[in-house]
């Protein structure tokens, strides 16, 4: 959390609570974390290493729009 400015106007204490709640999730190379399309249920942030956001074009093909990298937001 350290590392983005979207918990600036955060107290302490509800940081500490968000932390409480959050979860580690590593994937390995190439892996999916969702797809277009899925109802969000998460918030992700990146802590290390970076990821490809995909659109998949009305051929279902995917197109890479970007990429983002620990401590983006």
């Amino acid at each position: 959390m350290e590392r983005t400015n979207l918990f600036l106007n955060i107290s302490t204490a509800g940081r500490a609570y968000i932390e409480a709640e959050a979860a580690t999730l590593n994937l390995a190379a190439g892996e999916t974390l969702f797809r277009q399309g899925e109802s969000a249920e998460h918030i992700y942030f990146i802590c290390s290493g970076s990821t490809g956001v995909y659109v998949r074009s009305p051929s279902d093909e995917p197109s890479l729009i970007g990429v983002l990298h620990a401590g983006e937001t």
